[in-house]
């Protein structure tokens, strides 16, 4: 502000600047009409480019010694871009170590161990959440599957969303 004060001409580009954007306000509904930028266009473009999909599995699923078992599925009926969430409960009764994995089939793969240094009490219950994205060319289907070596293993509450977007990129390091 002293700045400004001492040289008057300090004031050209503040005031310039201001000017420029006080016009491109006043000029942009004039040449775009009211609707250019307005809350409805942009809605409606999310609208039409965005749209989610989610499963919901409440009750509980035993996940089965000795292989991977597929506990929850959810179709992705078009190509397209995809980011894919899963959220359940994990629930063990005996000591072991439980891996779950989500995938869009055939494109891309998230993967979480629990219980990996604990040892079980009367029931040990863990929160998991896994997240992946992809670009497909092709229908496909999310799938949420889990394996664990022991019995006494199920997934309660279990969710899968997909986000289809309008672009997504994924960097890989």
């Amino acid at each position: 502000m002293r700045l400004l004060r001492r040289f008057p001409g300090g004031w050209i580009v503040p005031v310039s600047v201001s000017a420029a954007l006080v016009a491109a306000l006043a000029i942009s509904p004039a040449l775009g009409g009211p609707g250019l930028f307005g809350k409805k266009k942009v809605t409606k473009t999310i609208r039409k480019k965005t749209n989610a999909t989610q499963v919901v599995s409440p009750g509980a699923k035993s996940v089965a010694p000795g292989g991977e078992r597929i506990l929850v599925r959810l179709e992705l009926p078009r190509a397209g871009s995809y980011v894919v969430r899963s959220t359940f409960s994990l629930v063990r009764l005996t000591q072991g170590v439980v891996t779950c994995r989500l995938r869009i089939v055939g494109f891309a793969t998230d993967t979480a161990t629990s219980f990996a240094e604990s040892a079980a009490s009367t029931e040990d219950e863990e929160s998991v959440a896994l997240e992946t994205g992809a670009r497909t060319d092709r229908p496909t289907e999310a799938q949420l599957a889990c394996s664990s070596a022991l019995i006494g293993t199920s997934i309660r509450y279990a969710e899968i969303t997909a986000l289809k977007v309008p672009k997504l990129t994924v960097v890989r390091r």
